[in-house]
């Protein structure tokens, strides 16, 4: 199926502050209950999130793994030390590696993390790396906890897409009872617990279809 970039659709409804901001601070939020030592963010891409989830206090050790390892390298600048970060000394002291992987292919390395973190990932993985997520994740990995999100294609009604996709590069977009089948059939499966949530909601002279990006936590 053809896709269309969401921006293509940004006169339709447009998110204040922006859906991939309100992604990243529902994730910290998350993650600020949950207060995980060691976190994973999957498909970390240009490290905008662990740039975020470096400030806090609660973290000594992130990974970032991304297929593309070039994009790894020129994005890695951003998580260098700042001059604020010798002038204020976290109490905990903080590691940070990149490493270029596949959450389809179990790297050793990343025994013994507390959380997982796949923010707007899976809808971009092939069949066969779709499949082979979930035994990488919840049991090889086997974090205390996981957070998914991905795009709500109920919520597709408001784009005006006509059967396409929000960006060219997703290979599906699942409804919210598709994504929660597949949530449960893991937990069923891996012994894991989940409760849903979401950021981006449509205005209030429009219907509800539930929240434009869907998590799982």
């Amino acid at each position: 199926m053809q896709g269309t970039d969401l921006k293509d659709a940004a006169d339709i409804i447009r998110f204040n502050p922006p859906l991939y901001i309100q992604r990243y601070n529902k994730v910290l939020e998350i993650l600020s209950t949950l207060k995980p030592e060691k976190v994973v963010d999957f498909g970390c891409a240009e490290c905008k999130f662990i740039n975020l989830l470096r400030r806090e206090e609660y973290v000594i050790e992130i990974c970032g793994v991304d297929l593309d390892g070039n994009l790894l390298s020129e994005s890695s600048f951003k998580l260098e030390p700042l001059a604020s970060d010798f002038l204020y000394l976290r109490h905990n002291p903080l590691t940070i590696r990149l490493y270029q992987g596949s959450v389809s292919e179990f790297d050793t390395r990343l025994r013994n993390f507390d959380a997982v973190v796949c923010i707007e990932l899976i809808e971009h993985l092939l069949p066969k790396t779709l499949k082979d997520f979930p035994k990488t994740v919840f049991s090889c990995i086997q974090p205390k906890h996981v957070i998914i999100s991905t795009p709500n294609s109920d919520f597709n009604v408001h784009f005006n897409l006509n059967g396409s996709f929000r960006h060219w590069d997703h290979k599906f977009e699942w409804t919210r009872e598709q994504f929660k089948s597949w949530c449960e059939g893991i937990c069923t499966k891996y012994h894991y617990s989940v409760v849903f949530d979401g950021v981006g909601t449509a205005p209030e002279n429009r219907p509800s279809f539930g929240h434009c990006s869907q998590f799982a936590i």
